[in-house]
């Protein structure tokens, strides 16, 4: 059994990977994990059909700012104390996104990777959010492919 999880889902991903020894491979695919979490600064650059879902996510009326500002920090992996740079699992993880994301920045794919003794940090594409090339899937397929 795998799971695989995209953008916003980073924090509920890692939490559930974290917490099944049984997985065998964990995909955080351009996961939002901290960033624009602890940051609000950063909601500037991203789509506001984005961030009106992300504030809906964290149970707060989209139009509620001040919401997110007082909210979203308890969800980022940074703040629960997981960016130690100690591993917690040794089930094989990919954390994969493109090489400039203002929501899942290069650091912070680097930190979901180093979750896992067996993480890897993997980049596709120049800018953007989430690498959407054939080559990138194909990454991830063979990477679940070669796990499970």
């Amino acid at each position: 059994m795998a799971v695989l999880g995209s953008s916003g889902s980073g924090p509920a991903l890692l939490e559930f990977a974290l917490k099944q020894p049984k997985l065998k491979a964990v995909v955080a695919r351009c996961s939002l994990v901290d960033g624009p979490l602890t940051n609000d600064k950063l909601l500037d650059v991203i789509p506001s059909m984005s961030v009106d879902a992300l504030i809906a996510r964290l149970g707060g009326d989209p139009s509620d700012k001040t919401y997110y500002a007082n909210n979203a920090a308890k969800y980022s992996l940074v703040t629960r104390g997981y960016f130690d740079g100690r591993a917690r699992i040794d089930t094989p993880l990919l954390a994969i996104n493109t090489h400039k994301d203002p929501v899942a920045m290069p650091e912070d794919v680097k930190n979901t990777a180093a979750l896992s003794s067996q993480g890897k940090a993997v980049f596709f594409g120049k800018a953007g959010h989430c690498p959407d090339s054939e080559e990138a899937s194909d990454y991830v397929i063979n990477f679940l492919t070669q796990n499970i």
